[in-house]
């Protein structure tokens, strides 16, 4: 798997967006380089909470740009999956730090869903 820079915290007013295009990106002080698609799993685990969020927009164009180029990228649901499990674990350890307890039951529960969805 190719390994490529990674933003990992695309919300939150990190992308702005003019018209059809990025105009900008901010905050990068959770970047890694790694699978460039735990972005995606990133947008698709916080869905939920971002109303504004249009996922199914996003996966539609990403599946055209990956049939020009080639294909889905090999192994993209077991790999989709190992990214959203990080980030559920990464925000489960960081709500006990703090002590949030709802946001621990809410991060359980979409870890939950979201192994669902990319189980089938």
């Amino acid at each position: 798997m190719p390994r490529s820079l990674v933003h990992a915290d695309l919300i939150n007013g990190n992308v702005h967006v003019q018209g059809d295009s990025i105009s900008g990106v901010f905050d990068w002080g959770c970047a890694l380089y790694g699978d460039h698609l735990y972005d995606l799993a990133w947008l698709e685990f916080w869905s939920p909470w971002h109303w504004n969020l249009d996922v199914g927009r996003l996966r539609r164009a990403l599946g055209r740009t990956w049939r020009r180029n080639g294909g889905e990228p090999t192994g993209a649901n077991r790999r989709l999956l190992a990214c959203h499990r990080h980030i559920g674990l990464d925000h489960l350890a960081y709500s006990a730090h703090l002590g949030h307890q709802r946001a621990i039951v809410d991060v359980a529960h979409r870890m939950r869903t979201v192994t669902a969805e990319l189980a089938r």
